[in-house]
């Protein structure tokens, strides 16, 4: 949606509502009247079936157009167009061109309206060239105006025809409120965000915020009677709980405003619990929906390719301690068992999975091994004398080498031989 086209206004008091009561002399011109004969355009109808395929989805009656209705949210577009909606919103000024009422109450009497007693006159306005625009954008791209127009007790609107569109409505207040969620249940295309430029008033203001990812409410139905304020809570397909800012009890509506964009293509659910006084049960609601576009296509990561520097072990006839990455120990190491090195530092062998052991003197660090499957291995000490031999296929340690000897500890070591095979980083 185009925020250069979108500008949603004040409604007048909080909600654009102004309480109806007695009839009272008209002093508005005659042309601001209706009457029942009112011809509808093709545009008005389709905008009032968009309108209600939302609030059937979300469970709710449809709404029917008004004549009278139509006329005074035409009258006041009319009035925007000529006069600057930004300075006007929802109230309109005496002697300007199109007055028919300073408020939405009385630019409905002003057409030879009177809404049964007690009922009461809502109005919203978006300034899209597309009344169908306008009802999706409304419902869909803000917070304050969906829970007027997601109503369970409004009965009969007015749309506007035109550069500029206004929607009037008539609210009983005997019809009792029921539960309403929005995103509804198993919605696709949800918007992933919310922004203040399509709002004014910026429901975001409590949290001094302009922006969050889509707000999820659910209106309480007013059957319930609660014993303490609830909360809504989101969690994404992994089962997380979405970071979110919370308000609570909104005309009877609790929210959650997610405090990052969500992520395209992705189902959520949201989840409510509370407890009814009433029924004397605890009461809980769960529901999806999917936000628009494509889900991000993830690589499988590839794991990094860690070359291994050699071995350790402990000495014969003690035991080492080995440690995960967060510095917590996972237990001993008994002498014959060996672990791949990857890094070491001043103090520690780190292992392939980031686990370390401490350097220290029973912890004892080796190249690879040698071998021979032919014949047994004799061992010279400093001095170059044979001091001992090693049967075929033991296998012996060796902490470094050249290409004439493998040094295999305390100034010993083995010739290097076409009999004898050294297997780097092999473990004893």
């Amino acid at each position: 949606m185009d925020n250069r086209k979108i500008y949603m206004v004040a409604l007048a008091t909080l909600l654009g509502v102004s309480a109806v009561g007695t009839t009272v002399p008209l002093t508005q011109p005659i042309e601001a009247q209706a009457s029942t004969e009112y011809t509808y355009s093709a545009q008005q109808q389709k905008a009032l079936k968009l309108f209600n395929d939302y609030r059937v989805k979300c469970g709710l009656n449809p709404v029917k157009l008004n004549p009278y209705l139509t006329k005074a949210a035409q009258n006041h577009a009319n009035f925007l167009l000529a006069n600057g909606y930004s300075t006007y919103g929802h109230d309109e000024k005496k002697g300007l061109k199109g007055y028919t009422g300073k408020d939405p109450t009385a630019r409905v009497k002003a057409t030879g309206y009177t809404p049964p007693e007690y009922n009461t006159i809502v109005e919203v306005a978006s300034f899209e060239d597309s009344s169908t625009l306008a009802v999706k954008g409304l419902i869909e791209d803000t917070y304050i105006h969906r829970v007027a127009m997601l109503s369970t007790q409004l009965k009969e609107v007015g749309i506007s025809d035109g550069n500029i569109t206004v929607i009037d409505g008539v609210q009983d207040p005997e019809i009792e409120s029921q539960e309403i969620m929005f995103p509804y249940d198993g919605m696709t295309n949800v918007p992933t965000y919310f922004s203040a430029a399509y709002e004014d008033p910026n429901p975001l203001r409590f949290f001094d915020k302009e922006e969050s990812g889509t707000i999820v409410s659910y209106n309480i139905a007013q059957k319930y009677d609660l014993s303490e304020d609830t909360t809504i809570k989101l969690y994404d397909p992994q089962g997380n709980l979405v970071s979110s800012y919370y308000r609570s009890n909104f005309l009877g509506t609790i929210s959650t405003y997610p405090k990052k964009e969500l992520k395209k293509g992705t189902t959520y659910t949201a989840k409510v619990k509370f407890y009814d006084n009433n029924s004397k049960k605890t009461i809980s609601r769960e529901w999806s929906f999917t936000t628009e576009g494509k889900a991000p296509t993830t690589k499988p990561s590839t794991p990094v390719k860690q070359t291994v520097l050699g071995n350790v072990t402990p000495r014969w006839g003690t035991k080492i301690t080995r440690y995960n990455k967060d510095g917590k120990r996972v237990g001993s190491v008994e002498y014959g068992t060996s672990y791949n090195v990857v890094k070491v530092t001043s103090t520690r062998y780190y292992l392939s999975d980031g686990d370390y052991i401490p350097k220290g003197k029973n912890a004892l660090y080796y190249e690879g091994i040698v071998l021979s499957k032919t014949k047994s291995m004799t061992v010279y000490n400093a001095k170059g004398k044979a001091v001992r031999k090693y049967p075929i296929e033991t296998k012996v340690k060796v902490f470094s080498h050249t290409n004439k000897r493998y040094n295999i500890g305390n100034g010993k070591y083995i010739k290097v031989s076409k009999t004898t095979k050294f297997i780097k980083n092999g473990k004893f």
